[in-house]
Order: structure tokens, then sequence, then C-alpha cells
């Protein structure tokens, strides 16, 4: 088994369904949560990390109140936040503890002690996926911007080429149930940014 590089704080450690360089996260997962036009992604993925790994959960309204309220605390007049000021954010709302820290990693490696708060490009692909939740669909190649998921699992699950699988904010009508997938050389070519939280 490969050792992860990040070692979670809390004492009682979530296992994944399946370790190793086919990890899964999913079956802690919780889908369906849909942020609307809110820009709160990276919250919405922050939260979702909660449920799987501390089984804290969150409604959809409380997610978007935290969102606006860190805004405003820190004076962010941009429709969205990054993961760190979502954490941040997050952190004086009392959902996360001060000793909890996010930190950057470099690889899925990490996807075998959590998952992973991911920050992809966003193209036309990410509204115009199917309901067999296929991310690698030629979307333009016009980034439009960014937006944050978390990253639940990898491997050759369904199928013989390496997928990384995450979850997203868009509701259930998104994808598959509001998850998708991708091959891992999709994920290497629109990965932004990769988080853990130790």
């Amino acid at each position: 088994m490969n050792e992860p590089n990040v070692i979670l704080s809390s004492e009682i450690k979530p296992k994944p369904l399946r370790d190793g360089k086919e990890v899964s996260w999913m079956n802690q997962s919780p889908v369906g949560n849909d942020q609307g036009m809110s820009g709160a992604c990276s919250v919405f993925a922050l939260t979702n990390w909660l449920a799987v790994m501390r089984d804290q959960d969150y409604s959809d309204m409380e997610c978007i109140r935290a969102f606006e309220g860190l805004k405003e605390r820190a004076g962010i007049k941009t429709r969205g936040v990054t993961v760190q000021q979502a954490f941040k954010g997050l952190q004086d709302t009392g959902w996360f503890s001060d000793v909890d820290t996010i930190l950057p990693v470099q690889d899925l490696d990490a996807l075998t002690g959590q998952p992973l708060i991911a920050v992809y490009d966003w193209d036309s692909s990410w509204i115009g996926i199917s309901n067999a939740g296929c991310l690698d669909a030629d979307g333009s190649d016009f980034v439009e911007g960014q937006h944050c998921v978390l990253t639940i699992a990898r491997g050759q699950i369904t199928t013989r080429q390496s997928m990384v699988y995450i979850q997203n904010s868009y509701g259930n009508m998104w994808g598959h149930k509001g998850c998708a997938m991708m091959t891992e050389k999709h994920h290497d070519k629109i990965i932004r940014e990769l988080w853990a939280i130790v």
C-alpha cells in the first residue's frame, strides 16, 4: 500500500472504498449539492470534504450564506473566491477548526488519504456534459474561468483507462447524479490546483 503524502488531523480516519492506485471515496461522498449561480464552488467543495471526512453536513443554503458572509467580511468583490479564501472563511465560521490547515499537493497520490479539493479550467464541456458524466467531451478551447470540485476517486474502476472521478456542485441533474469522470490525461490537461486538509 502506498503511504499518503498527507496526514489527516482527525483521530478517526475514514477509509476509502479502494486504496493505492485505485482509490475511491464515492461511497462516502454526498451528492446533490447545488450552488446555483452563486459562484460558491470552493465553499461547496470544502463542505463536501467535511461531509466525507468528518460526517458534517451542511445544506445548500447554509453553504451559500457562509459564502456570502465570508465575501462580505473579507471585502471580496469578485464573483467567486479562491480555495484559500473559502477555507479561511469556513474556519472563521467554525466549520473547520483553528488547527486545520489547507496545503497544496502535487498529484493524485494524496487521494489515498482523503478526497482532494481540485481547481480545474472551466470551458463549455462542463455545461454540455452528458448524463453519463464524461468530461472528456470536446468543449471550446477557450477557458472561461476556473471551477472547484471534490476529487473522489481514481483508477480503472469502470473502464480500462485510468480515470479521475469528481463530485460537482451543480446539483443531481448535472453529469451522472452530480458526479463526473475524466481520463487522467484530461485531468492533467485541465487541473490548476490540488489541495488537502491536514
